[in-house]
């Protein structure tokens, strides 16, 4: 089992039986990164992650390792396909003990028994990878190196200026940016005599500035038009009822039995990441052995919202933004209450989502602040704290509450109906 990257600092050490703990208390808390990032377990197993990250790394080692437990096909009755849907009902699909049972028709009693039994082994198993890295055996191939974590820190990059670019406009015509960005590449197409063709339906309105859709089409075709092996690309794009799919296809010089390099270097490429801090779909396939599809689901004008995250801690900003990009809106973040007021006042934002305790000023005051102009008064406000004052939260103005650690489906179904609301 790969969990240490060679020539990494030695991880924190604990015995077993805490290491088997830690590691149940992670996996109950595998979607809040918040959390995650504070447990001791994280210091082990994503030693080398930065401060703002170590949450993040430590539940992508967990969802990988996980997902290394899945059997080959034909083994849906054996032990280790039993072990893996009980971990992944039980943790990563997040079903109460009563649903898991109902979907794997089992008693609680078999259930527990078998998923201690389940744990016990993948605790197991982490542990004797752990051992193994101690021992300075090379096991070079772990989920942290220090390759990732400078794509890291080049995501956090991309994501503020993401978020610069888009503060303007929040809808844009897809047809329009297409023919612009084919001017800026041309000279590329003319040069390496490539093949372009585009299929579009009229009139494709997206729900993103134009700076924004701009830059994602021109990286995306910019790693295609510089991979020697593309000969010929086309953009199809349609409406649907969940707003636009555009899809990249290319054809390449190459044929081989495996992905060609292009679909090889995409999802290592910014433009993925781009798209995916925009809450947009990404899907690149490949549909033959010298061709391959690109698919994004582009959010329209009218699903996109901005939303104002105010909060002065880093991991909760980021967990936020990543459940709110996932469902398709867009992200502003204010880590201090003039900047969040200044924000509230010039841009158009949809609702806020604010913290009660930030250090050096007082939620409640910025929450009175917001109530009492004119300009922003009217905005939804989801009060989000670990005190518990509901009542006295909307008494005072807010539009709803919610109380941390927070989960993704919470925030997601209170923000769609204050957004209904409004």
């Amino acid at each position: 089992m790969l969990i240490y990257a060679c020539g990494a600092p030695k991880p924190t050490m604990m015995d077993k039986s805490e290491f088997r703990r830690s590691l149940e208390a992670a996996l109950r808390n595998l979607r809040d990164v918040v959390r995650l990032g504070s447990m001791p377990l994280a210091a082990v197993l994503a030693p080398d992650a930065p401060r703002g990250r170590r949450g993040w790394e430590l539940q992508a080692v967990l969802l990988r390792q996980l997902e290394s437990l899945q059997p080959e096909q034909g083994q849906a009755d054996s032990w280790p396909a039993h072990r893996y849907n009980l971990l992944t009902l039980r943790y990563v699909n997040g079903l109460s003990p009563d649903e898991a049972c109902a979907r794997l028709s089992v008693s609680r009693r078999h259930f527990y028994r078998q998923l201690g039994q389940a744990l016990e082994e993948f605790a197991d198993s982490l542990w004797e990878g752990l051992d193994e890295a101690r021992r300075g055996s090379s096991v070079a191939a772990a989920p942290t190196t220090r390759d990732e974590w400078e794509q890291a820190d080049q995501l956090e990059l991309l994501r503020a200026e993401a978020q610069a670019a888009g503060a303007g406009d929040e809808s844009c015509s897809l047809n329009k940016e297409v023919i612009r960005v084919l001017e800026v590449v041309g000279p590329i197409v003319q040069e390496r005599h490539l093949g372009i063709h585009t299929a579009l339906s009229k009139d494709l309105e997206i729900g993103l500035s134009p700076e924004i859709l701009k830059q994602l089409l021109i990286s995306l075709l910019g790693h295609f038009l510089t991979s020697n092996d593309v000969t010929e690309l086309t953009l199809n794009a349609h409406g649907t009822d969940e707003g636009v799919c555009l899809k990249i296809s290319w054809t390449s010089a190459l044929p081989t039995d495996n992905d060609s390099a292009a679909l090889r270097g995409l999802e290592q490429s910014g433009a993925l990441a781009l798209a995916r801090l925009h809450g947009i779909r990404v899907q690149a396939t490949s549909t033959g052995p010298d061709s391959g599809q690109c698919t994004l689901d582009l959010p329209t004008s009218s699903k996109q919202r901005a939303i104002l995250i105010i909060d002065d801690n880093e991991d909760v900003c980021l967990l936020l933004e990543r459940y709110l990009q996932s469902a398709g809106h867009r992200t502003i973040t204010a880590v201090a209450g003039k900047q969040a007021l200044e924000y509230a006042r010039t841009t158009s934002v949809s609702a806020v989502t604010l913290d009660l305790m930030m250090r050096g000023e007082d939620g409640w005051d910025l929450l009175q602040s917001l109530r009492s102009d004119p300009a922003t008064q009217e905005l939804p406000i989801i009060v989000i704290s670990v005190l518990d004052q509901e009542e006295l939260a909307l008494m005072l103005g807010a539009t709803a509450f919610i109380r941390k650690p927070v989960m993704r489906d919470s925030l997601l179904q209170t923000l769609k109906a204050v957004l209904a609301q409004s």
